[in-house]
């Protein structure tokens, strides 16, 4: 009967033009016929009859017969009821089994954990033993004369480094186990995929693929070149041991840098701890209540948060690739005392009107900068919201135009040879010019460019050898001119777009909408113009569409920084 009713469903379902009548007939011919004359049912009556009377009664074919006269609703309602009885029966015996299975379930588990929680309290005592034997090690160097480069049984033997100093020997690497790479092999993999330019992905840049790169240079340096899977929890912990004890002038730029680069990592360290002992002697002996000298700096553990940030990513790839188990990794689960959770600029604050006012009366305001490019990049932040390498990225024959007769900022991806794209997909946007802007004279300033043939809007700005961002030095020297002024940290250039948030926000939204703001901001939108919940933008044809360049302009036009500041500085030519 069941396989039988699986064809009528089947049939049914491959001919959903059958009529009422047709369904009946079609249920007869597979359904009532074989059930009659099948030898299960021969077999069935004869057991119930040799059994009992009520079998007799049941399965004989005068009652069967009686039943097949029935309407068809009576027939209907007789099967629907013999469904249940059988579907009862079939739910009882699954119960019965699920609870079995969930009782071994559990004692698997529990027995799991016991193991789990063995396994870790070995892993932390191993770890104890290393940390130990290294500080012994270091310890006992000398404290005078020239620096000696840090034996190798002073680590681990898996913690050897890959390139030793001149005149050691070269430190043996485990055998490559068959069908997973060297960690100096899977690297390159991982960077690959990184790389890999594809639609909707943000692929690593030129700073981050340095910063990986150099990530792994101390990994292997610390822990050894060694398949991908020979690798485990405490060896995470080591690595991290070893980075806490860094000198902070590791990886840093300035004029040792090279030469820093050069030293293993390990004789850094011996190095620094050899300073901290002089120190803490120099220390030892001054008066109570004297200025002590300051400790070696070490490595921040906002930094030791990005190399296991890193370190994560990649492990994770090696999952992917089957390399390592899914369910393990060690980079994760490290608390990081002292770093802040959140992204960074959660930290600024926005500009006071005294901060301001020291800024516009300082020397970067000045007459003999007037114009300049640094001049204008400023008030571009302050009156905008763009951020500040959006801006440094403008090139007056693309991205300053005119949208329905109104002059505005474009920001897009741009192309080859110096290929760049928005922080996000929302900060593709249009923005339109501040009448304040326009007053300074902007679109004079586009005309000269355009004129002059220069590609960029601000072509002083060039970057640096150890970054990709035309800002990168922009940011440098205004940073280190507000500090001369006296302004805080926590003030920025960045700080800019907190105090235009602040003001838009705080706008009645009977003039403006939040999806204005956001998509002034190049903030993932929060509604259309009907109210409905917008997500994320997909570019400045979008914000065009749904907002109007006239709702863009009315939101640009409400940024003001409100009583007290003295902008007359500007209108000074």
């Amino acid at each position: 009967m069941w396989i039988n009713s699986e064809r009528v469903f089947k049939t049914m379902a491959l001919h959903p033009s059958l009529v009422a009548a047709q369904a009946r007939a079609l249920i007869n011919q597979l359904l009532d016929e074989p059930l009659m004359g099948s030898e299960t049912f021969a077999a069935l009556v004869e057991s119930c009859a040799s059994d009992s009377v009520l079998g007799k009664q049941l399965f004989n074919r005068t009652a069967v017969g009686l039943v097949m006269e029935l309407p068809d609703e009576a027939r209907e309602k007789i099967g629907l009821q013999m469904n249940r009885i059988a579907d009862q029966a079939e739910l009882a015996v699954a119960r019965q089994r699920h609870e079995l299975d969930a009782m071994k379930a559990r004692a698997a588990l529990h027995r799991a954990q016991v193991a789990t929680e063995r396994a870790e309290k070995a892993e932390a005592e191993l770890a104890r033993a290393r940390a130990a034997l290294r500080d012994a090690q270091c310890q006992a160097a000398p404290t005078t004369g020239a620096a000696e480069p840090l034996a190798d049984a002073a680590l681990p033997a898996k913690a050897r480094p890959l390139h030793p100093a001149p005149g050691q020997p070269q430190a043996p690497t485990a055998p490559k186990q068959k069908g997973c790479p060297l960690w100096s092999a899977f690297v390159p993999q991982f960077l690959n995929e990184k790389t890999r330019k594809a639609e909707d992905h943000k692929p690593y840049d030129a700073q981050t693929v340095r910063q990986t790169e150099a990530t792994m240079h101390l990994w292997t340096a610390f822990l050894g070149d060694r398949p991908v899977n020979a690798y485990d929890g405490s060896d995470a912990a080591s690595f991290r041991d070893l980075m806490l004890r860094l000198p902070a002038s590791h990886g840093k730029n300035g004029p040792r840098a090279q030469l820093r680069r050069d030293q293993p990592p390990q004789e850094m360290i011996r190095r620094a701890d050899q300073r901290q002992q002089a120190i803490d002697a120099r220390n030892a002996r001054l008066a109570p209540g004297t200025a002590r000298e300051p400790d070696v700096p070490r490595l921040k553990m906002k930094t030791l948060k990005r190399h296991f940030s890193t370190l994560s990513q990649c492990w994770a790839y090696a999952a992917m690739l089957g390399y390592v188990p899914r369910d393990s990794n060690p980079f994760r689960g490290w608390t990081y005392q002292g770093v802040r959770r959140g992204r960074k600029y959660k930290k600024r604050g926005p500009w006071s009107v005294e901060d301001l006012n020291t800024l516009l009366h300082s020397s970067w305001f000045g007459q003999e900068r007037r114009g300049s490019d640094q001049w204008w990049v400023t008030l571009i932040g302050m009156w905008s919201g763009l951020r500040v390498e959006e801006i440094a990225r403008l090139r007056p024959n693309f991205d300053i135009q005119d949208i329905e007769k109104i002059p505005s900022f474009i920001v897009q991806a741009q192309p080859a040879p110096e290929a760049w794209s928005p922080k996000t997909e929302a900060g593709e946007r249009v923005v339109p010019i501040h009448s304040r802007l326009l007053r300074l004279g902007i679109l004079d300033l586009v005309a000269r460019r355009r004129q002059d043939g220069a590609y960029r809007l601000f072509p002083s700005l060039q970057r640096r050898s150890s970054s990709t961002n035309l800002s990168a030095k922009f940011v440098s020297d205004f940073s280190r001119h507000k500090r001369g002024l006296g302004i805080g940290p926590k003030t920025t250039f960045h700080s800019f777009r907190h105090n235009i948030s602040t003001v838009l926000r705080n706008t009645a939204l009977s003039e403006l909408r939040e999806s204005w703001i956001d998509s002034t901001l190049g903030h993932a939108g929060s509604d259309d113009d009907e109210g409905r919940n917008r997500g994320q933008s997909e570019g400045v044809t979008t914000y065009l569409d749904s907002i109007g360049i006239q709702n863009l302009r009315a939101t640009v036009e409400a940024i003001h920084y409100g009583e007290g500041v003295d902008f007359s500085v500007l209108e000074v030519g």
